[in-house]
């Protein structure tokens, strides 16, 4: 984080020179042609780079934003928002993605969980997601009643 931060404060700091030149420049004419005193100056010079600090710890977050891949990481799951056949519209997360099913003989009917198996450029590749197997009951002999934990 403390890499980024230097690297953000530093691209900020670039794209202020030109405003710390200009009000340099002008606070430097103001001592001369108007009068302004050099302490003033130096006082108005320096009150301008604190709010230069403020703004850039202020905009710490935006300036160290982490850097984001072009798709979702394999394995990530979604949902089918168009019919998949082979090609339609997935949400994962909050994203929309252009999407193909992964077996191009076999449709993913729209609303189904999908899991991402690869991409091509942009468009992912998805798989229908099956079901949840359900939990099966502990095994034991017929009609005996669950043994209960001996901490319940």
């Amino acid at each position: 984080m403390a890499m980024r931060w230097r690297r953000g404060f530093g691209s900020y700091a670039l794209l202020q020179l030109p405003g710390l030149l200009l009000a340099g420049a002008i606070l430097a004419m103001a001592h001369r042609w108007a009068g302004l005193p050099v302490a003033w100056a130096v006082g108005l010079f320096l009150l301008y780079v604190a709010k230069e600090v403020v703004v850039a710890v202020a905009l710490r977050d935006v300036l160290t934003a982490p850097p984001m891949g072009p798709a979702p990481a394999i394995g990530a799951r979604g949902v089918a928002q168009d019919r998949l056949a082979p090609r339609g519209c997935v949400r994962i997360g909050a994203e929309l993605w252009t999407a193909e099913a992964w077996a191009a003989d076999r449709a993913i009917p729209a609303g189904s969980d999908v899991v991402v198996r690869g991409r091509r450029g942009l468009v992912l590749v998805v798989e229908a997601r099956p079901p949840e197997a359900p939990i099966p009951a502990p095994a034991g002999p017929a009609g005996a009643a669950p043994r209960r934990a001996p901490w319940a």
